[in-house]
């Protein structure tokens, strides 16, 4: 089974050709997009959706991570037709998403073909190891975390240039 991860620096959205091929690869179902919850978040979202809008896609099944029931989200996951993980807080979204129920589905969809793809944070948290740096985080201390395993091998820095490091 062919498998697609799109990982990403920024915080969404898509750029229009990416959108494309992310649409293009989806299976039959809404786009679950996982989160970290901010207050305003039902306002910014149709705008980082915007692109997969115009790529032809209009489900999406938003499920904020911290009120979103565990059975809810793996149950949207199983039906989704790909999966994007935010950005924000690495850490939350480690402490939340790896080693969980819902993380265990996400590694089955996407090895099951469905296209994942993942901002900021949701990048860093997808391969084996996940690398923290002092900048990204309240410790500010460097940090190892285990990561989703989606692709063995592989370290990501994704505010590398930005932050001089």
């Amino acid at each position: 089974m062919d498998k697609h991860l799109f990982l990403n620096g920024g915080g969404p959205p898509f750029t229009h050709g990416m959108a494309r091929r992310f649409a293009g690869l989806m299976a039959a179902g809404p786009v679950a997009v996982l989160f970290e919850e901010r207050e305003d978040w039902p306002d910014y979202m149709p705008a980082y959706m915007q692109p997969l809008v115009d790529a032809g896609l209009s489900e999406f099944c938003y499920l904020p991570l911290k009120s979103t029931e565990v059975s809810t989200a793996m149950q949207s996951l199983g039906a989704s037709g790909g999966i994007i993980i935010g950005g924000g807080d690495t850490d939350l979204y480690a402490d939340l998403i790896v080693d969980t129920p819902i993380g265990e589905v996400i590694r089955q969809r996407y090895e099951s073909g469905v296209p994942v793809a993942g901002f900021s944070a949701g990048a860093l948290i997808s391969p084996e190891r996940c690398v923290i740096s002092a900048k990204d985080n309240e410790s500010r201390q460097f940090k190892h975390r285990k990561g989703l395993h989606l692709i063995p091998e592989l370290l990501l820095s994704v505010h590398f240039t930005q932050w001089d490091e």
